[in-house]
C-alpha cells in the first residue's frame, strides 16, 4: 500500500474506533465477528471444566487477535500489528458491554432467556459480582487505550519510510 492509502486507512480504522470509544455505534458486522469467535471460544473448550468453557468465549475472543498481533511483531509488519491491536482494542470494548452487564442481565444472550450469562457466573464464581460495573468500565478503558495506540502505530508506520521495525 502506497503511503497515502497507508495513512487513509489508518485514519479510518481510527475515526470507526473513536465511535466505538465514544459509543456513537453500540452492533456492528465487527461484533458480530466477536460473537463468532467467542462462541468458538466455548465450543472449543467444553471439555476443560465448567469455568474454563464458560471463560473460553471470552478468551478465545481475546486470543484471536492478540495471535495476530504475535504473528505480525514476528514479521516485523508494524502497520499490520496496529490493525490487530486495533482489532484487540475493539473486541475488550464488545467485552467490556458483558462484564459490565453481570448483575443487570440486561443484554440479549444468544440462547435466549434462561442462557447462561458468562459474566454473571464467572465473577459470581470469583465472588467478584459487585465489581462487574467497574470491571467492566475497566475493560473498556483498557480497549480504548489499545486501539487508539494501534491507530497511532498504523499512522506513524505509514509516515516512516519503512515498514519494518526498528
Amino acid at each position: 500500500m502506497q503511503k497515502v492509502g497507508k495513512i487513509a486507512f489508518a485514519l479510518v480504522t481510527g475515526v470507526i474506533g473513536l465511535l466505538y470509544i465514544t459509543r456513537a455505534v453500540n452492533y456492528t458486522v465487527i461484533d458480530n465477528l466477536h460473537l463468532v469467535i467467542h462462541e468458538a471460544g466455548h465450543l472449543l473448550l467444553t471439555f476443560c471444566g465448567e469455568f474454563i468453557y464458560i471463560l473460553g468465549g471470552s478468551l478465545m475472543q481475546l486470543a484471536v487477535p492478540i495471535t495476530f498481533i504475535v504473528y505480525f511483531y514476528r514479521r516485523r509488519d508494524r502497520y499490520a500489528m496496529g490493525f490487530a491491536l486495533i482489532w484487540l482494542g475493539l473486541s475488550a470494548i464488545n467485552l467490556s458491554y458483558y462484564i459490565a452487564d453481570a448483575r443487570a442481565k440486561i443484554l440479549p444472550l444468544l440462547g435466549g432467556e434462561g442462557s447462561i450469562h458468562d459474566w454473571e457466573y464467572l465473577l459470581s464464581k470469583l465472588h467478584l459480582l459487585s465489581a462487574d460495573a467497574f470491571l467492566g468500565g475497566l475493560t473498556f478503558i483498557v480497549g480504548a487505550a489499545v486501539v487508539i495506540t494501534g491507530v497511532v502505530i498504523m499512522i506513524r508506520d505509514g509516515l516512516s519510510r519503512t515498514t519494518e521495525m526498528v
